[in-house]
């Protein structure tokens, strides 16, 4: 459904730390919030409060699909914004930086990064996971059922503009 020329062209965040460090406390956030009641003795509870080496693989994993290396951009590594979040998951749900719940933080940060810039993404969220469009997805990729650019192409056919 999107493409460069109607707003989904990949982001940039360079020169643009305090929202990577905001980026990087939403995933903390959303992480906590995700895990939050499933048993897991969660210390710390608080993005704040945080192992530096987690921050340092979180950082690791934004940074390397959000700014520019070795000179090239984002806009020029990634055909549009559904490629890059496709990368950004991809990283994610297979680095394992949290003893669990990366898969589901990969998909939800994926889908708020979307909205944050202008994206709906439509599935199927069924709570039997054979039915389940996003965890179907997140599955393929930790699977290595799917390669980056068959994740983007679900997320360009599921996604709609939103209004506003």
């Amino acid at each position: 459904m999107g493409n460069a020329e109607d707003g989904a062209e990949p982001i940039a965040l360079d020169g643009k730390q305090m929202r990577m460090d905001a980026l990087a406390e939403s995933v903390f956030e959303v992480y906590v919030e995700t895990i939050r009641g499933t048993g897991l003795d969660i210390t710390p509870t608080a993005p704040a409060a945080v192992d530096e080496r987690i921050l340092g693989r979180v950082q690791s994993v934004l940074g390397s699909t959000f700014l520019t290396f070795f000179g090239i951009t984002p806009r020029e590594r990634y055909a549009d914004v559904f490629e890059q979040i496709s990368d950004f998951a991809s990283r994610f749900a297979k680095d394992h930086i949290f003893p669990d719940g990366n898969k589901r933080t990969a998909v939800k940060m994926a889908l708020a990064i979307l909205a944050m810039h202008g994206w709906n993404v439509r599935a199927d969220d069924a709570e039997e996971p054979e039915r389940n469009e996003l965890y179907q997805w997140v599955q393929s990729i930790v699977t290595g059922r799917c390669d980056a650019g068959e994740l983007a192409a679900f997320l360009r056919e599921h996604a709609v503009r939103l209004e506003g």
